[in-house]
């Protein structure tokens, strides 16, 4: 969600009140995660703005007033549509590497991928993201039944796969897999997603929403659970971080 966010972040209790001449601040939603805090997943909105990059969490008032246009979420630039990214940024190296986890190895360069001869020139980015192992999970992402892909390691954990689903406010989850490589992993995902009739992607207002409005038990439907079973699916590990999104304080965000 690239518009424009003007907000006020404040941690006082809901009994404060926010004075006309507070500072606001402009600049473009570039995500939203969660992240690990004393042991608690706690809801961020990611940002860029003119200093930089930066993330807010969803706790206490917030007073956010959003914009009919749409921004690149990397320098800033107007775009049109909804895009997240300006058309230069997407024709950057690094711009188009990251759309080969979307589009499929090689496809932004429009020429063929090995690991060999990467057509980014960047053997390293082949080696650790194209053709290392993959896992492909079935989750409940904020209440939303949802297929998507993983590096099986990340960040230096073996299972840093486990780090993408809580980050992205997975409930109850099946993880299937690891496969080959970024290719595999993607032709899988849709695979899945059109046999299950599930997304592959949970907008940052539909995440948003869940943490105002949104139950904290999000079990994957019954019918996914025995289809995964009845099919014979490679599972490699199940889980469910429902309990790490209990929030102790109060939230409360005027939109």
């Amino acid at each position: 969600m690239s518009s424009l966010i003007e907000y006020l972040h404040r941690t006082a209790s809901s009994s404060e009140t926010v004075s006309s001449d507070s500072q606001m601040v402009t600049a473009v939603i570039a995500g939203f995660e969660y992240r690990w805090i004393n042991g608690i997943a706690m809801p961020m909105v990611l940002f860029t703005d003119d200093v930089g990059e930066g993330a807010f969490p969803l706790i206490g008032n917030h007073y956010l007033t959003f914009s009919r246009q749409w921004y690149c979420s990397w320098c800033g630039t107007e775009v049109i549509g909804s895009g997240g990214m300006c058309g230069r940024c997407e024709a950057s190296d690094l711009g188009r590497r990251l759309r080969c986890i979307h589009e499929g190895p090689g496809m932004p360069f429009e020429k063929d991928c090995t690991l060999d001869d990467p057509p980014c020139e960047v053997s390293g980015w082949a080696r650790s993201v194209c053709y290392a192992p993959w896992m492909v999970y079935i989750a409940s992402v904020c209440g939303v039944p949802k297929v998507g892909i993983s590096r099986m390691s990340k960040d230096g954990c073996e299972l840093g796969f486990t780090k993408r689903l809580l980050s992205q406010g997975a409930g109850q989850w099946v993880a299937l897999g690891p496969v080959a490589s970024l290719g595999v992993a993607l032709e899988t995902e849709s695979y899945l997603s059109e046999e299950l009739s599930i997304t592959t992607f949970v907008t940052n207002a539909q995440k948003v929403e869940w943490i105002i409005n949104g139950s904290l038990v999000t079990p994957l439907p019954s019918s996914i659970r025995l289809w995964v079973k009845k099919e014979e699916l490679p599972v490699f590990m199940k889980g469910d971080f429902s309990r790490h999104y209990e929030l102790e304080s109060d939230t409360r965000t005027e939109m």
